[in-house]
């Protein structure tokens, strides 16, 4: 279904707006006032700016900036495949890689094609919030199962969750929201801050997923 799809991005007056066409040829040049940009990959993301980051049929990061076009990125060394998390305000990208069989992962940052990892072993960004903060999950050095934990300024930081759990999210204050498990292996939506600390959003006796 994908080779016969093509991805188009409408800019007007509403704002970005990612769309389908099942057929490159039917595609308009201009629809109600939007102008239509053809995008040769699958759109992940888009920013206040306009730079849209997106992924390969082969699983690789790209970047499209309106002026210069698409960028594939890179790979890191000894990985296979990458996916973008975020496009930061620095104009640094957020990347997740993964080898092929996907036992291996990694988060880095990308930039004037230089990859920097971020410190800590198998970790995966899933966001960006305050400047500076990255949140995701990672397996802390001597445990064996992933574990929530935030980047600030690099250096990571891990919320003492009881049982394992993920951050998924943070917003401009540095409150993060993600999933936490519990000694019976039930997961749970919280949220977190430096103030206030942990806050499990469900009723203990019940599943959720922020």
């Amino acid at each position: 279904v994908r080779e016969v799809m093509m991805m188009v991005w409408f800019i007007g007056v509403m704002g970005p707006v990612f769309a389908q066409a099942e057929e490159p040829s039917r595609a308009c040049s201009s629809i109600a006032g939007y102008s239509v940009v053809p995008l040769p990959f699958i759109p992940r993301l888009i920013t206040p700016s306009g730079v849209v980051a997106g992924i390969t049929s082969l699983r690789r990061a790209v970047v499209w900036h309106r002026e210069s076009g698409v960028e594939e990125l890179s790979l890191p060394e000894g990985f296979n495949l990458t996916e973008p998390v975020a496009v930061m305000p620095t104009g640094e990208v957020l990347i997740d890689a993964f080898d092929a069989k996907g036992h291996k992962r990694a988060a880095f940052t990308y930039s004037n094609h230089l990859f920097v990892a971020l410190p800590g072993k198998q970790n995966w960004a899933r966001g960006v919030g305050a400047p500076g903060m990255i949140v995701g999950e990672w397996v802390p050095e001597g445990g064996t199962t992933t574990d929530a934990v935030y980047w600030s300024n690099t250096v990571p930081h891990s919320i003492g969750l009881c049982c394992g759990g993920v951050l998924k999210a943070v917003n401009e204050r540095g409150t993060m929201i993600g999933d936490a498990y519990d000694d019976r292996g039930h997961y749970h939506a919280f949220s977190w801050s430096l103030a206030d600390g942990q806050r499990i959003i469900d009723p203990t006796d019940a599943y959720s997923s922020a």
